[in-house]
């Protein structure tokens, strides 16, 4: 039986594919996120070569590659296996199995995309798992990944005053840019804007940690921050916008670190208030607050409002037909809405329980890093302003999760996050277990 094979990398492409693929083969250990960050930075989804019904993007060649060099130089530490990496196995595979076996009845469509889904997951999330083992390689690849987004929000400026994404060479994004309200609205090499900001706005609070870090902490500190800052602009988008602002806060919460307790507990009766007292919902204030920083909030607030209100169709174990639930449906797929809003894709995949299971995943995240920075209070100042600067990025991605799901490029530097996320969550029983050797 003939296999039927089709490309659309261009030269551009596969030079790139073959420099990253050499690099991840032969660069030290500590350099070996930097090929997969720099093919979620510059290449576009529109690259990729189609192996009957499989569809390989760049990122998942290269991520064959990684993996090619791990078995081949057994590069196979000790991880210790923790609550994040077993959270994360249980919502993966049981999301993967509802969607498969109760939702899709079995249809190839359904297992091919499941296997993409687990295949990014896992081949990216372990991979960085392996490489992610101590606070040199967070703090490494921080440093590398604040140098490599320079040239790409110098691209962004000049999409933005051009109106022309110079990415559209590789395909999946157009060659003129988004334009909202008679603004420019620069995208990248990502799919849309909002995943442009989103990209910059969940970096941010990991630059800002590299302040306190020796050798040059300073530079790569304004480097990445300034980068990100400028990339959040250029994109113009709420969502992105909102998810900097609270980064900023929260990482600003490290000189109030004794009051989080009451200031969230604080926060939580506030929002019970307004909902009681609100004629609309509180989640109309995503509403309020675009009216200020742009964005659709309204779309944001009334899609929670469908979900909610057509319950019956999805809690158990998804739907695939959601058009209904707004005035207007996907382009690309005319049987959903539009949902931005990572949980509810969740629930519309795989019903209550993965949206649950994805819940529970974040909280245990919070609480790993929580447990670690608690842990750490003997250690120096710059390794503590790293963990707390973890713990600031992971509320931009909770705060993004509800304006907008991850696709393409950005579900790596997701999974990056909760690769270093889990390594974190080690600390308290790696430093128990230190303290009587360096006593």
């Amino acid at each position: 039986m003939e296999i039927a094979y089709e490309t659309t990398i261009n030269p551009i492409g596969l030079t790139f594919v073959v420099i990253m693929g050499f690099m991840l083969l032969f660069i030290p250990a500590r350099y070996v996120v930097l090929p997969i960050f720099l093919t979620c930075s510059y290449i576009t989804i529109g690259q990729q070569v189609l192996v009957g019904p499989f569809h390989f993007s760049v990122l998942r060649i290269i991520i064959i590659i990684g993996w090619v060099r791990i078995f081949t130089r057994r590069d196979f530490p000790p991880i210790g296996f923790n609550a994040i990496d077993k959270m994360l196995l249980v919502w993966a595979l049981s999301g993967a199995l509802i969607n498969v076996l109760l939702l899709n009845n079995g249809s190839e469509e359904a297992i091919i995309n499941r296997m993409g889904f687990l295949y990014d997951l896992l081949g990216l999330y372990f991979f960085f798992r392996i490489y992610v083992g101590t606070f040199q390689d967070v703090e490494d690849i921080i440093r590398f990944m604040s140098v490599s987004i320079v040239p790409l929000a110098v691209i962004m400026i000049l999409e933005k005053v051009t109106g022309r994404n110079f990415f559209f060479i590789f395909g999946g994004v157009p060659e003129m840019s988004w334009i909202r309200d008679g603004i420019v609205r620069a995208q990248g090499p990502f799919r849309n804007p909002i995943i442009a900001g989103t990209f910059g706005a969940t970096l941010m609070p990991l630059f800002a940690g590299l302040w306190w870090q020796e050798e040059r902490g300073h530079f790569f500190a304004v480097t990445g921050v300034v980068s990100a800052i400028v990339i959040v602009i250029m994109a113009h988008s709420g969502g992105p916008f909102s998810a900097f602002m609270f980064g900023v806060i929260a990482f600003a919460f490290w000189r109030f670190q004794q009051y989080i307790k009451p200031v969230l507990i604080g926060l939580v009766l506030l929002f019970v208030y307004a909902h009681i007292f609100m004629k609309p919902p509180v989640w109309y204030l995503m509403m309020r607050l675009s009216s200020f920083v742009g964005g659709g909030g309204w779309h944001r607030a009334y899609i929670i409002d469908q979900a909610i209100i057509h319950i019956d169709e999805w809690w158990l174990y998804g739907t695939n037909y959601t058009a209904h639930w707004m005035p207007y449906a996907l382009a690309i797929d005319p049987n959903h809405s539009d949902i931005t809003n990572q949980f509810l894709v969740e629930g519309v995949r795989g019903g209550l329980l993965t949206m649950f299971l994805f819940m529970m995943l974040i909280i245990v995240c919070f609480r790993g890093i929580k447990n670690a920075f608690m842990a750490s209070t003997e250690l120096p100042l710059q390794n503590r302003m790293l963990l707390w600067s973890i713990g600031a990025a992971l509320v931009t991605h909770v705060i993004t999760f509800t304006s907008v799901s991850y696709f393409d490029q950005m579900i790596a530097v997701w999974y990056l996050m909760l690769a270093i996320l889990s390594w974190a969550s080690n600390l308290p029983d790696d430093l128990e277990y230190l303290e009587p050797e360096t006593a």
